[in-house]
C-alpha cells in the first residue's frame, strides 16, 4: 500500500457511481466459484427439511420402516439437528485454526458420507443413524459457509449474497420437493432411495468448488500472512490493481478491526410447518400421495421465488424493519393459519380447510421476508472477526437444538393437541416480535468491520482511570519519607518552560510543527506521570497530523519531510495506542491512516556494516547523511541506527504481546478460565519458545540477559525491550497462578504447572524490582501499573498454600509501595489511590496470619 486511505470503505461507496449490481471481469469469476462452493451449503439444509416431508407421503418408505408416527416420527426428524449438535463445539475451532474452506470440504465429505448411510438402510436405526452423520457435517459447512460469503465478497455485494446464503435453503427443498413428486410413482425401493441419495449432490458440488476459492483474507490476517490477504483483496476486488483506493482502505479497516478486536428462527413455526406439512396437510383433507407430494413442490417454489425477493430487499431496507415487518406478518398469518385449522377440524368446513392451505403460502412468504435472508447476515455483521465463526457456531447449535426439541415434541404434541397446539407457536412469535422491537439495533449502511460497533467499543481491554488500580491490581506496603519529586526545583522550572512554550503552539497553525510540537508537549507529560493530559496532546497532534496530510501536496515535498511524516505517523499512533489500552479515551482517528510504509524506513548502515545502495538511499531526519558525516557526528547517526531497529523490535514484541492477549484474554480478563488445562499449557509454552525466538533475532545493541532476571540493563533501549518482555511473561502465566489454589488436584497431577506458577512469583518479584528504578521515562506511568499488577499477585498468591513464595515476597510488596509513594505525588488520582490499597491488603495479609 502507497498511502493511507483518505476515505472509509463506506463514504468510497458511496461517492461510486458503479452500479450496485456491477461486476467487474474479476468478481465474476469469483462469483462463479463462490456460489457453488458456499452459496449451495444451505441447500443441503432445505433439502433435508423438505425430503423428510416427500418420503412420509411415498409409500415404500413408509412400508419399509413400519409405517413410524408419534414419537418415532419425531426422533426421525431431530436426529438431523442431534448430529448437528454434537459437532457444535469444534466447528468453530477448526474454521478458526485451518481455514473456512477446510471446514467447508471436511463437513461436506461428512453429509456425503451420511448421505450414502441413509440410502444403503434397510432399518430405522441404520436410517437414523445416517442422519444424525449427515448432521454432524452440516455445522462444519454452516459454520464457515457464510463467513466466507461476508469476507469474500465485494463490500457492494455483500449484504446481497450472504442474504442469498440461507435463501438457498429453498434451493435444496425445491429439489427435494420436485424429485420425490417425480419419483413416488417409481414400484421399487428407489421411490425413496433416490430422493435419499440426491441428499449429497450439494455437498458434491461444495467439496467440487470450494478449493478453487481463495481463502478468506480476514482469516489470512488473522493468521499474520498480510501480504497474502492484501493479494486476494487486489485480485477479486480491485481487478489486480494495487493501488485502488477501496481495495487500500478495505485492507485498512479489517487490519485495524483485528487488531483492536442469536437465534431465535427455528422456533419461529416454521419448524412445524416445513417437518410436518403431511401431517398439516392431513388434518386439512388433503390426503393422496399426489396432492401431497405436489403442494410440497409447489411451496418450495414459492418459497425459493419470494426468498430470493426478500434477499434482494435487504440491500434497500433496513434491517429492522424487515425483522419487525416480517415478525408481524408471521404472526398474523400464522395465528390465522391456527383458526383455520380449528375450524375445520370442528366443523369439517371446507372453506377453511381451503384458506388454511392458502395461510401457509402467506406465512412463508412472511417468513422470507422476517428471517430467511437475515439469519445468517445479521450475526455476520454485529460479530467482530475473533467471535465470528465462534458466533456461528453457537448460531448453528441452538437453530438445531431448537429443531431437536420441535422436530420430537411437535408429532406429540400434534397428535394429543390437534390444532390447540398451533396456539404455542402463536404465542412464541409475540415474544419474537418483542425481542426484534426491544433488542436488534439498525446496522444497513455499515461495513463488516464497522457493524459491531453498534454493539461493543472494540479498543480491547478498558480500565476505569480512577478505580483501575482496585478492579485490576493490588498490593501493599509501609510508607516511607521519600522526596516528593513535584517539590523540587527542577520539576518546577520544567514546569515553568513547559507553559511558558506551550502557549505558543497555536502560532504554529495547522502545520507538521504544530502537530510535533503537541506530540512532544505530549512525551514530557507522559514523563511528568499526568497521562490524560498527554492523551489530550497526542490526541491533538494526531488531528493536526491528518489535517496537515489533507491540505498538503505531496508533489511537492522533499524525501526529508516524507520521512519527517512518516515518523510522525508512527510515533503518534504508538502512543495514543499505548495509552488507549490502558484507558476508556475518544480515538483521534489516526488509525484510520496507514502513511507512508507498512514500517518505519531504516536509516543509512553504522554498524550494520552494509554498503547496499537501497539502505544508502533513505534518510531518518530533516539533518541529511551528508550533514551528519561532515560534521562527524556518528553519535547522533548511530543513534538513528538504534532507534530504528528498536521500533521494529517493539513492533514484532507488541504482535507477540496481541497474540497472548487473545489467545488468555480475547477482550475479558478470564477467557482462560474456559480453557481446558492442557490447552492453557500448550499456548502457553507456544509463547515462552516465540519469545526466545524473537530474543535471539534481535540485533547486539538490543540484547540483554534474558537467563538472568536480576540482572537489569543499564542501557536505556534493552531495558525498556526488557521491561515490555516480563510484562508479557506475565500476562503468559498469570493464568496458571490463577489456576492452582483454585484446582489443586489438577495441578498437582501435571508435573508442568508449578514451574510456570512459580515463574509467575519470579516474574512478578522482577517486574517489580525492574519498576522501582528511580529513572524517569516515558513509560513510568505504565511501568508503575505493571508493579501493582505484579504485587497483587503476590498478594494473591500468599493466600492459599499450594503456591510456595519466596521469603522476602513481602519485601517485594513493600518495595512495590515505595515506588507509587516516591511516583505517587505527581498522580495522585491513580497511583495514591492504588497505594492506599496496596497498603490495606497487605495488612489484612499479616493480620489473617496471626503475625
Amino acid at each position: 500500500m502507497s498511502g493511507p486511505p483518505t476515505h472509509s470503505v463506506a463514504e468510497i461507496l458511496a461517492q461510486s457511481k458503479e452500479s450496485r449490481l456491477g461486476l467487474t471481469r474479476s468478481l465474476f469469476r469469483l462469483y462463479l466459484v463462490l456460489i457453488p462452493a458456499c452459496l449451495v451449503v444451505c441447500a443441503t439444509n432445505g433439502y433435508d427439511g423438505s425430503v423428510l416431508n416427500g418420503l412420509q407421503a411415498v409409500a415404500s418408505w413408509k412400508e419399509t420402516f413400519n409405517r413410524p408416527r408419534g414419537a418415532l416420527l419425531g426422533i426421525i426428524s431431530a436426529s438431523y439437528p442431534l448430529g448437528a449438535i454434537c459437532s457444535t463445539p469444534i466447528s468453530a475451532p477448526i474454521s478458526d485454526r485451518f481455514g473456512r474452506r477446510w471446514c467447508i470440504a471436511i463437513g461436506s465429505a461428512i453429509m456425503i458420507a451420511g448421505v450414502v448411510i441413509q440410502t444403503a438402510s434397510n432399518t430405522m436405526g441404520v436410517f437414523i443413524g445416517g442422519r444424525v452423520v449427515v448432521g454432524f457435517g452440516i455445522t462444519l459447512a454452516l459454520a464457515a459457509a457464510p463467513v466466507l460469503i461476508s469476507e469474500l465478497a465485494h463490500p457492494r455485494h455483500r449484504v446481497l449474497f450472504t442474504s442469498l446464503y440461507n435463501t438457498s435453503f429453498y434451493l435444496g427443498s425445491l429439489l427435494a420437493a420436485w424429485v420425490t413428486f417425480g419419483s413416488y410413482r417409481m414400484n421399487s425401493m428407489w421411490a425413496w432411495r433416490l430422493p435419499t441419495l440426491l441428499h449429497a449432490l450439494p455437498a458434491l458440488v461444495q467439496i467440487i468448488f470450494v478449493f478453487f476459492l481463495d481463502e478468506s483474507p480476514r482469516w489470512l490476517l488473522f493468521k499474520d500472512r498480510a501480504e497474502d490477504a492484501y493479494a486476494i483483496l487486489v485480485k477479486h476486488h480491485a481487478d489486480g490493481n494495487p493501488h485502488d483506493p477501496l481495495d487500500q482502505a478495505e485492507f485498512f479497516e479489517i487490519d485495524r478491526t483485528l487488531r483492536a478486536e442469536k437465534e431465535v428462527a427455528a422456533w419461529s413455526g416454521v419448524g412445524l410447518v416445513s417437518y410436518y406439512l403431511v401431517k398439516i396437510l392431513n388434518s386439512i383433507g388433503v390426503t393422496t400421495q399426489r396432492e401431497q407430494t405436489l403442494i410440497n413442490g409447489a411451496l418450495s417454489t414459492v418459497n425459493y421465488a419470494t426468498g430470493l425477493a426478500a434477499a434482494i430487499m435487504t440491500t434497500k431496507i433496513g434491517r429492522r424493519k424487515m425483522f419487525i415487518g416480517g415478525g408481524v406478518a408471521m404472526w398474523l398469518t400464522f395465528t390465522s393459519l391456527a383458526i383455520s385449522i380449528a375450524v375445520y377440524n370442528e366443523q369439517h368446513s371446507k372453506p377453511a380447510g381451503k384458506s388454511a392451505l392458502g395461510f401457509i403460502f402467506i406465512y412463508y412468504t412472511g417468513y422470507n421476508i422476517c428471517l430467511n435472508p437475515l439469519l445468517y447476515l445479521y450475526p455476520t455483521e454485529v460479530l467482530p472477526f475473533r467471535l465470528r465463526a465462534t458466533g456461528l457456531s453457537i448460531l448453528v447449535f441452538f437453530n438445531k437444538a431448537a429443531l431437536f426439541f420441535n422436530q420430537f415434541v411437535n408429532p406429540i404434541g400434534m397428535d394429543d393437541l390437534g390444532w390447540k397446539y398451533y396456539f404455542v407457536y402463536v404465542g412464541w412469535l409475540l415474544f419474537e416480535i418483542a425481542v426484534f422491537y426491544f433488542l436488534f439495533p439498525e446496522t444497513k449502511g455499515h461495513t463488516l468491520e464497522n457493524a459491531a460497533k453498534v454493539f461493543e467499543d472494540d479498543r480491547g481491554l478498558k480500565q476505569d482511570p480512577e478505580a483501575s488500580a482496585s478492579i485490576d491490581y493490588a498490593t501493599t506496603g509501609k510508607e516511607e519519607e521519600l522526596p516528593k519529586l513535584n517539590d523540587s526545583a527542577n520539576l518546577r522550572k520544567a514546569e515553568s518552560y513547559y507553559l511558558l512554550a506551550r502557549r505558543r503552539i497555536g502560532l504554529l497553525g495547522q502545520s507538521i510543527n504544530a502537530s510535533q510540537c503537541h506530540f512532544l508537549s505530549g512525551v514530557y507529560l507522559m514523563y511528568a506521570l499526568r497521562p490524560v493530559e498527554a492523551f489530550q496532546e497526542f490526541h491533538q497532534a494526531s488531528v493536526l497530523y491528518q489535517i496537515y496530510l489533507k491540505l498538503s501536496h505531496s508533489s511537492a515535498k522533499t524525501t526529508q519531510v516524507r520521512k519527517l511524516e512518516q515518523r510522525m505517523y508512527w510515533s503518534c499512533f504508538k502512543s495514543e495506542c499505548e495509552i488507549l489500552f490502558e484507558l476508556p479515551l475518544p480515538e483521534s482517528g489516526i488509525a484510520d491512516f496507514e502513511y507512508p510504509h507498512l514500517f518505519p524506513s531504516p536509516p543509512e548502515p553504522v554498524n550494520v556494516g552494509s554498503s547496499s545502495p537501497m539502505l544508502d538511499v533513505f534518510t531518518t531526519s530533516p539533518v541529511s547523511s551528508s550533514s551528519l558525516r561532515a560534521t562527524g557526528n556518528s553519535t547522533l547517526q548511530r543513534e538513528h541506527e538504534q532507534s530504528w531497529f528498536y521500533y521494529l523490535s517493539e513492533i514484532a514484541l507488541r504482535r507477540i504481546g496481541n497474540r497472548v492477549l487473545n489467545s488468555f484474554y480475547g477482550g475479558e480478563h478470564n477467557l482462560w478460565e474456559n480453557m481446558d488445562l492442557q490447552s492453557m499449557i500448550d499456548v502457553g509454552q507456544e509463547f515462552v519458545d516465540l519469545l526466545s525466538q524473537w530474543h535471539n533475532s534481535l540485533p547486539e545493541l538490543l540484547t540483554y540477559d534474558q537467563h538472568h532476571l536480576n540482572n537489569i540493563p543499564e542501557e536505556e533501549l534493552p531495558f525498556m525491550i526488557r521491561t515490555r518482555v516480563l510484562g508479557i511473561k506475565t500476562l503468559i502465566f498469570r493464568p496458571f497462578l490463577f489456576y492452582a489454589p483454585h484446582h489443586p488436584e489438577q495441578a498437582l497431577q501435571q508435573p508442568v504447572i508449578q514451574p510456570y506458577v512459580q515463574q509467575a512469583v519470579e516474574l512478578s518479584i522482577h517486574v517489580i524490582e525492574n519498576s522501582s528504578v528511580r529513572h524517569r521515562h516515558h513509560g513510568t506511568w505504565y511501568t508503575c501499573r505493571m508493579s501493582i499488577s505484579a504485587a497483587l499477585s503476590l498478594l494473591a498468591a500468599s493466600r492459599t498454600d499450594i503456591i510456595r513464595l519466596p521469603q522476602d515476597w513481602e519485601l517485594a510488596v513493600q518495595l512495590a509501595i515505595e515506588t507509587l509513594l516516591y511516583w505517587e505525588a505527581e498522580a495522585p488520582g491513580d497511583l495514591r489511590k492504588a497505594r492506599g490499597i496496596l497498603e490495606d491488603l497487605l495488612a489484612q495479609t499479616v493480620v489473617s496470619r496471626g503475625e
